[in-house]
Parts: C-alpha cells; sequence; structure tokens
C-alpha cells in the first residue's frame, strides 16, 4: 500500500483513478529524479570556477552596484 503522507504517491492512491494513478505517480518520481540527476551532472561537468573566476565575478557584481551584507545568526535574532 502506498504511503498516504508521501506527497506525489499518496496524492495519486487516493485518486478516483487508482492504479493507473499510482503508475503516473511513480513516473512523475522517477522524471523528477532523472531531472535532478541530470543537473547534478551538468554542474560537475562544469567543474569548479578558479579563484581567477570568482575574482572576476565578484568585481562585476560590485561595479554593478552588488553590495555585501551580513545577517545576524539566527541564535541572535529576537
Amino acid at each position: 500500500m502506498p504511503d498516504p503522507n508521501d506527497p506525489v504517491i499518496g496524492r495519486a492512491a487516493r485518486s478516483a483513478s487508482g492504479a493507473a494513478a499510482f503508475r503516473d505517480a511513480l513516473g512523475m518520481r522517477e522524471r523528477r529524479a532523472e531531472a535532478a540527476w541530470a543537473r547534478i551532472r551538468r554542474c560537475r561537468a562544469l567543474g569548479r570556477p578558479s579563484d581567477a573566476e570568482v575574482a572576476r565575478m565578484v568585481a562585476e557584481y560590485h561595479a554593478r552596484g552588488g553590495r555585501v551584507t551580513v545577517c545576524a545568526p539566527v541564535r541572535l535574532v529576537p
């Protein structure tokens, strides 16, 4: 029996079309998982930026008027 608390499978299992909806939900979950893995593969293929690239990106950010803000840690916020 599918977990009724699962946001994808549970909703499909409770629907009127039963088994077909369950299969559709499993397919949707597989497509989401494949899309997530594809993104991870693309990011890994790009590699890490070099120190020079990071310095250039930060300089461009500041040149466009960007500024770095420091937020208080959550434990210090009332």
